[in-house]
């Protein structure tokens, strides 16, 4: 990779890091459209896994005293287990169809949740097993597992340090099955290698300044800034898909 692409990388990973170590997701949604303008998405695509296990870790470490695996072990099963189908859906349909389907039902699940209405589930562990099938869906057809678990959470009346903690660690687990996942394709060039040793030191600033953000933003505004981020994805997701 030329010199100039890696001060992008990095520049661009500072600031999507920092919003990640503030929300506790969303690197992908700010880098990914910005480095995908420079860089072959062959190198941005693994990169960004692998810096995301790095930034899941530290933000797992700031939130781990409010960490229960119990909250997650249905949802990342079924995602898990759901991934594969949505690999087999990207190659059988339209990715623009899929994202306009996903684009709707996190616009508009959003949407709802900043109304203040929320779905009551009389089985939460069919309802977490529905967000992770979900997630495990969009992760293998779109690389988007975060919404579905991020918007279960939210109308669960999950608090800030649950939300960033425990998707953190659903988000880590992902990401390391699917390094594996690259490893077995071929997928970990040494470009992807070069790339990843020249963002961690921005990853580590950025991440680091995000969580600082994070423990003086109260509950109410974390919660509204994580809606208005989910409904920015949900639409630039549909624009994507209709307008490419």
């Amino acid at each position: 990779m030329p010199i100039y692409e890696l001060v992008i990388l990095a520049i661009v990973l500072v600031f999507s890091s920092m919003v990640q170590g503030v929300t506790g997701f969303g690197i992908s949604l700010v880098a990914f459209p910005l480095l995908a303008l420079f860089i072959s998405p062959s190198i941005i695509v693994p990169t960004l896994v692998l810096v995301s296990v790095i930034i899941n870790i530290m933000v797992f470490r700031s939130a781990r005293g409010a960490v229960n695996f119990r909250e997650i072990r249905v949802m990342l099963l079924f995602a898990v287990v759901a991934t594969p189908f949505g690999a087999y859906l990207i190659k059988t349909l339209s990715s623009d169809a899929l994202r306009i389907v996903a684009g709707i039902l996190i616009s508009g699940t959003s949407l709802m949740l900043m109304s203040g209405k929320r779905v009551r589930f009389r089985n939460e562990n069919f309802a977490k097993s529905i967000a992770g099938f979900f997630s495990g869906t969009l992760n293998g057809s779109l690389s988007m597992s975060g919404p579905p678990i991020i918007l279960f959470m939210s109308n669960e009346g999950k608090n800030k340090n649950e939300i960033r903690g425990n998707f953190s660690l659903y988000s880590m687990l992902i990401n390391i099955c699917t390094v594996v996942s690259y490893f077995f394709a071929d997928m970990l060039t040494p470009d992807v290698f070069r790339s990843f040793a020249f963002a961690l030191p921005a990853i580590l600033v950025g991440t680091a300044i995000g969580i600082r953000i994070s423990g003086k933003v109260n509950e109410k505004l974390f919660k509204r800034i994580v809606l208005i981020f989910l409904l920015l994805m949900g639409i630039n997701t549909l624009a994507f898909a209709i307008i490419g």
